[in-house]
């Protein structure tokens, strides 16, 4: 009854559960709906406070009347500071201005900042005014390192929500903007934001019930700081911390800048409904909760009104079933047990017929089944016994054959039981198939070392891999007396009907004797093969009737052939000789066969890689009775180390007979036995003058005798020595010599001879002290070079260091060397380097020392000063005596020199230091003017290290493509409509962010990466101008400006018309700028290098005129369309009559000429006015825009384009 209970009440419950779980998914997901709703206003409404307030700062910083205020603010602070007259002055001037225009309700401060980091103004003047950002009190303040990012990066920056001391240690960020003017940083501007501001959207509660809270948080050196009150912790707004790992999970989400919102626990370890949205603006995390329990409060109401209605309809059912199921149980319990007795086989059973016709139908079919079951039975049994007789005659049948097979038969269960054992296996195992019937093979018949390859490996094979256990294999039997013997099996599976094994069937015979006489037989071959092996002899046989040719394993490895792959026959061992030895041997071979008679020969055998083997053959051959020969069988020997050692016995004679060198040879008491000729010439001594004596004959009593005693010393430990000795001729002269002797030993390590070879080294001794003086002198003037100034300036310091003195490195540098080199020729200034070089050394004392350090630098060392005057005094004589005429070839000529002092031990310990510390100050003298001399300081040595460390960056730079172009439109003068972009680049450094060209382009200069630099910046602006042709903008120009160094580059015509090719462009498209200072260094190349641009149809243009000098005669033959006015004559032309004068003449003159003008650096909308009303054609600067990345200087010009 219970199963009809529950098929009745299963559907009500699960239709009750799919209700209670449709209501509650449908109800999350509103709950997580609602709450990413109210989230995501809140993040906008955040969002748009800070960009708003940021806008703010951004306009409120590029305002003309902000840059005056911070200039004037700047220069009073630093006259007197903040209690100067001209300060208070000024700062009343700033508060009055800015009090009209600062909204005080959305901001709580407005900063100052100068260049260097001090406060210079304060709206609110609290306690930051006159702070110095970078030393002072409030260093580590976010407004100290928010004016850090904002100086360096020139980007509006917003610092983190945090306590700020000057206000009472209240919450607050700040928004800075730098002030720029004319391209470089003046100060920066910082709005202070009060967090006050922020509380009105976190404390707004709607929507987020009883329990509902918005958290903001943000992070702060791992750890997740809380920006505002908590519900569960007091006082937690901006002094709540907890590590980031182990916060709760939102707060880890969203401060990695994920949004998302789910069922979570909350920093309370409460279950919540929450959402969470990163705010980049302020790189806070906001996440806005509600707690689970009341979120899913009605959820959990209709799911106990479900409950009690499913909980009573259940009762109700089961009371129903109880009564109406009785009165069907009792003839269905009587049926089942008739049926449990048939089950144990008591066909008699019969059912009893009742009152429901249904169970009666089924009790009448109960028996004819029992009737039927007992019928078929019986004839079962009939068949099965006869059956069985057949099988007995059959296995008896079977069994005769088996006992009276030779061979063995095994027949083995699945699982390696013997089935069958016939009377061959008893006879060989000794044991009786009742003894072994049922047992395990490996039990008693196989040696303990294959009985677990047979149980592990075979009979797993069997189970797994039957296929595998069919064919031939071997293994042994142990009999019961101990006797081992080798069986040979073929096997047979019988399988089942399902296909699984059921017997193995093994038929064996007995190999152990033929095992052993084959290993017998291989033992002997083995033996014999290895015996050739030692003795290098391989045999051969040869059957004349046959042809077939048989070799031992040793001519195959004599030979080096592969036996699978030799044609074993008397051609094929012909084809192995050497070709010139073929013939012989063959008929070698045939006259022994046709006289009889045994041969030797001694032949070359040639590998397949060309190397030549020598061996000796010999070979007989036997007869018949009647003469005819029946094969020959020979060996063969490798001789090839006994025929090289013959001949490299000939060498050696020949050599010691024939050698250049000089060769004695004694005994091992060190008489001489033998010379060579070469000897007898080089010493007058022939054998009969010194046979038997010592070789201390030839001694000149100059070598010491500590090399003598070297040379035994290392003749008695390794057997050899070399070195240099001098010696006496026969004729008595002394020469330099060097010596070779080595020991000949026994093999029991006994000395038997020395052997002694050596070569007159006067000549080479003669050449290395030529060597000596041209590796440490200079060729040309006779000084010492570097190498030899490196070494005595070392012994120079090692001298200065024991005697406690002082020493001065002098480096100097030959002013306009390199133009006189050029212009007059080389060999001119070779004649002023020596000249300089003879009044250098005139100029010091004997016991100075003076070098030429390369080209046109030469280094004195005052070994003996006294003072860093007396050092200057030496150093004025160098330039006097150096300022004075030269006359060369007929040309008086005029130099003067750059001089650098380093003093030892203040400027540096070693010669490395002192000499790059003097070379530095010489480049500091060189900047000064030339022509004078300058003393070494720690503050060179750092510039030189700024610039080194520039340079380095610059080199990387071009390498890791870190600059950028930016383009400053160039606007036409009447229409205001943009003509032009100029391409400025500018250089994306990692670590000093975004520099400007007056950072390094003196340095790129310097180094000559200009050349690389300028021809990136012409391909890229190019590539630019050709990306915003294909979106649309035909009629702009790309100004490119051009330095000296590309204007003399023979390449710049090329590279131009390369990047216009490559670019698809016209020359009309492209405007290049020329300094006027560069155009008029060589104004003759100049305009030849101009008109060649021009007729490519390049637009030219003369930049910064007006701060260069122009000779209007070559300016009207200059090939340009445009001359740029530059800024410095704009800036001030609103109040100086004297730039408006020259702005107005160089407009005229350039109209009179045909030309157009720029006018640069417009920043004001009175200077415009003024330009315009002189007809200036068209204007660039401030005014109108900064220069602009790619993206915004299109969005500038399509949107001037338009209006």
């Amino acid at each position: 009854m219970l199963s009809y209970l529950l098929v009745a009440v299963l559907p009500l419950a699960g239709l009750a559960a799919f209700f209670l779980a449709s209501f509650e998914t449908s109800l999350r997901d509103t709950v997580l709906a609602n709450m990413a709703a109210i989230a995501d206003k809140k993040a906008e409404q955040i969002d748009t406070y800070v960009a708003g307030r940021l806008n703010d700062a951004r306009l409120f910083s590029e305002r003309p009347s902000l840059r005056q205020h911070m200039a004037a603010l700047t220069r009073a602070y630093r006259a007197g500071g903040i209690q100067g007259a001209a300060y208070r002055a000024a700062a009343a001037e700033a508060h009055g201005n800015f009090r009209r225009t600062f909204e005080s309700d959305s901001f709580h401060d407005l900063l100052l900042i100068d260049p260097a980091g001090n406060v210079v103004f304060s709206m609110a003047k609290e306690a930051d005014l006159g702070a110095h950002l970078r030393d002072g009190a409030h260093r580590g303040s976010e407004l100290a390192r928010g004016f850090e990012l904002t100086i360096r990066a020139l980007q509006t920056h917003v610092s983190r929500f945090a306590p700020y001391a000057p206000s009472g240690n209240r919450p607050a960020a700040f928004l800075l903007a730098p002030v720029m003017e004319d391209g470089l940083a003046i100060g920066v501007l910082a709005l202070q934001l009060d967090v006050k501001k922020l509380e009105a959207v976190t404390s707004d509660r709607t929507g987020l019930g009883r329990s509902g809270e918005t958290l903001l948080a943000q992070e702060i050196d791992g750890e997740a700081l809380f920006m505002g009150p908590l519900r569960h912790v007091s006082q937690a707004a901006f002094r709540y911390r907890v590590p980031l790992r182990s916060t709760a999970l939102p707060i880890q989400q969203v401060l990695r800048g994920e949004h998302g919102s789910g069922f979570v626990r909350d920093y309370a370890d409460v279950d919540v409904v929450a959402a969470w949205r990163y705010l980049p603006a302020l790189a806070w995390g906001m996440v806005v909760k509600i707690d689970a329990d009341e979120a899913l409060a009605p959820a959990v109401r209709l799911r106990h009104i479900t409950y009690s209605a499913v909980l009573t309809f259940l009762v109700l059912s089961a009371l129903a079933a109880l009564y109406l199921g009785r009165g069907l149980s009792r003839p269905i319990q009587a049926l089942t047990a008739v049926a449990d007795r048939i089950s144990t086989g008591d066909l008699g059973q019969r059912a009893e017929l009742g009152d429901i016709e249904e169970l009666n139908r089924l009790a009448l079919a109960f028996n004819h089944m029992t009737t039927a079951l007992s019928e078929s039975r019986q004839n079962l049994e009939a068949r099965v016994e006869a059956r069985s007789q057949e099988l007995r005659a059959l296995t008896t049948l079977q069994n005769a054959i088996l006992d009276n097979a030779s061979a063995l038969v095994t027949v083995l269960d699945r699982d390696g039981r013997i089935c069958r054992f016939n009377r061959a296996c008893e006879t060989l195992s000794q044991y009786s198939f009742a003894e072994v019937e049922g047992r395990f093979v490996w039990d008693f018949l196989l040696p303990p070392e294959e009985c677990d390859d047979m149980r592990d490996k075979a009979f797993r094979a069997l189970v797994e891999h039957p296929e595998r256990m069919r064919g031939v294999h071997t293994n042994h039997w142990v009999a019961r007396d101990g006797t081992r013997r080798l069986i040979e099996w073929s096997n047979s599976l019988l399988l089942d009907e399902q296909g699984r094994v059921q017997f193995l069937i093994g038929i064996g015979i007995d190999v152990t004797d033929k095992t052993l006489a084959a290993a017998a037989l291989a033992e002997s071959e083995k033996n014999l093969h290895h015996a050739q092996r030692i003795a290098q002899v391989g045999s051969w046989e040869l059957d004349l009737v046959s042809g077939k040719l048989d070799w031992s394993d040793e001519v195959y490895r004599l030979f080096e052939i592969d036996k699978t792959r030799f044609g074993a026959t008397y051609d094929a061992f012909l084809s192995g000789i050497h070709p010139d030895d073929r013939e012989r041997v063959n008929r070698a071979y045939s006259e022994s066969v046709a006289s009889r008679t045994p041969y030797e020969i001694t032949h070359r055998l040639r590998m397949a890689d060309g190397r030549i083997k020598w061996v000796n053959e010999r070979c007989e051959t036997q007869y018949d009775e009647t003469g005819r020969a029946l094969r020959s069988s020979g060996t063969i020997q490798d001789i090839t180390a006994r025929k090289l050692a013959d001949e490299t016995l000939r060498l050696y004679a020949n050599v010691f007979e024939h050698s250049g060198e000089a060769i004695l040879i004694t005994d091992s008491a060190g008489r001489i036995l033998a010379v060579n000729p070469a000897f007898t010439q080089l010493t007058g001594y022939t054998l009969a003058d010194i046979a038997g004596k010592n070789p201390k004959i030839l001694s000149s009593g100059q070598t010491s005798a500590e090399t003598y005693r070297s040379m035994w010393m290392s003749l008695g430990e390794t057997g050899y020595w070399q070195g240099e000795i001098v010696d006496r001729r026969k004729d008595g002269t002394l020469y330099p010599k060097w010596l070779t002797i080595s020991a000949v030993r026994q093999p029991d390590g006994g000395v038997t001879h020395y052997v002694g070879s050596f070569t007159d080294i006067s000549e080479r001794k003669k050449a290395e002290a030529r060597i000596t003086q041209m590796a440490y002198h200079d060729g040309l003037t006779g000084m010492l070079n570097r190498i030899g100034l490196q070494s005595q300036l070392d012994q120079a310091l090692a001298m200065a260091g024991r005697e406690r003195r002082e020493l001065a490195v002098i480096f100097l540098d030959v002013d306009r060397f390199k133009t006189i080199n050029d212009t007059m020729g080389h060999a001119v200034g070779d004649e002023l380097l020596v000249e300089v070089a003879y009044r250098l050394r005139n100029s010091l004392r004997a016991s100075d020392i003076v070098a030429r350090f390369g080209g046109d630098e030469f280094v004195a060392v005052l070994t003996e000063v006294d003072d860093a005057p007396a050092a200057a005094r030496v150093a004025e004589k160098i330039l006097h005596a150096l300022g004075a005429p030269y006359l060369i070839d007929e040309h008086e000529l005029h130099s003067s020199a750059s001089i650098g002092i380093a003093f030892y031990p203040g400027d540096g310990n070693d010669a490395d230091t002192l000499m790059k510390n003097a070379d530095t100050a010489m480049y500091h003298a060189k900047a000064q003017g030339r022509n004078n001399l300058q003393f070494f300081t720690a503050e060179m040595n750092r510039a030189a290290v700024r610039r080194l460390t520039l340079e380095q960056d610059l080199r990387v730079a071009m390498e890791a493509r870190q600059f950028v172009l930016h383009y400053q439109p160039k606007l036409d003068g009447a229409t205001g409509r943009p003509v032009a972009v100029e391409a400025l680049v500018r250089w994306q450094h990692p670590h000093r962010g975004l520099l400007t060209p007056a950072d390094f382009i003196s340095v790129a200069e310097e180094t000559g990466l200009i050349l690389q630099l300028g021809d990136w910046v012409l391909d890229e602006a190019c590539r630019q101008l050709r990306n915003w042709r294909e979106a649309g903008l035909v009629d702009l120009v790309m100004a490119v400006n051009l330095s000296a160094h590309q204007l003399r580059s023979p390449s710049l015509l090329a590279g131009v018309a390369d990047a216009l090719d490559k670019y698809d462009l016209q020359g009309s498209e492209l405007e290049l700028e020329v300094t006027e200072s560069v155009a008029m260094h060589d104004p003759d190349t100049s305009i030849r290098k101009l008109k060649s641009l021009r007729d490519l149809g390049v637009r030219l243009a003369i930049d910064d005129f007006g701060t260069g000098y122009s000779s209007l005669s070559y300016l009207k033959l200059l090939p340009i369309q445009a001359l740029k006015l530059d800024k410095s004559f704009v800036r001030d032309i609103e109040t100086d009559s004297n730039d408006v004068a020259i702005c107005t003449a160089t407009i005229a003159l350039a109209h009179s000429l045909g030309l157009a003008v720029v006018a640069e650096g417009v920043e004001s909308e009175a200077q415009r006015l003024l330009l315009a009303s002189h007809q200036c054609d068209f204007m660039q600067g401030y005014l109108f825009s900064r220069p602009l990345p790619p993206e915004a200087a299109l969005e500038f010009v399509r949107q001037r384009l338009v209006m």
